[in-house]
């Protein structure tokens, strides 16, 4: 049985994974503008958000599922596949569906979601904890 700090570096890791995708979606567009192209071509690789999945999905998954299998709350898997779901979408096929502003509002609020799922996660395991 996993410890409940192995439970809060997960959710800490995978928020933390969450604000890099953040950042990296915020920061390309803003380079741009600034004339920044060289670091923002070096951020802008075409397959960063399928390399951050490869983080995220092993991350997210079993903070979601040791969590839900202490607390049991399923509104935290809902918010996270989600979350997940549409980073998928958007780092998969979006941006030839629609385009790099789309891939990148959906991408935002993707991490938007899995911030949410990662803090309800947190806190339900630590009220856990504190009931016992």
């Amino acid at each position: 049985m996993t410890s409940s700090r192995t439970q809060k570096r997960l959710d800490s890791l995978s928020i933390a994974a969450s604000v890099i995708c953040m950042i990296h979606c915020l920061a390309v567009p803003v380079m741009l503008l600034l004339g920044l192209a060289v670091p923002s071509l070096l951020l802008e690789e075409s397959h960063f958000h399928e390399m951050m999945l490869f983080v995220v999905i092993p991350l997210s998954g079993l903070a979601f599922f040791l969590g839900c299998r202490k607390h049991r709350d399923l509104s935290v898997l809902a918010y996270g596949l989600t979350g997940l779901g549409l980073l998928i979408f958007a780092a998969l096929w979006l941006h030839d569906l629609a385009g790099h502003d789309a891939e990148t509002l959906a991408s935002l609020v993707g991490t938007g979601f899995m911030v949410i799922a990662h803090l309800k996660n947190y806190r339900l395991c630590r009220r856990c904890e504190c009931s016992h």
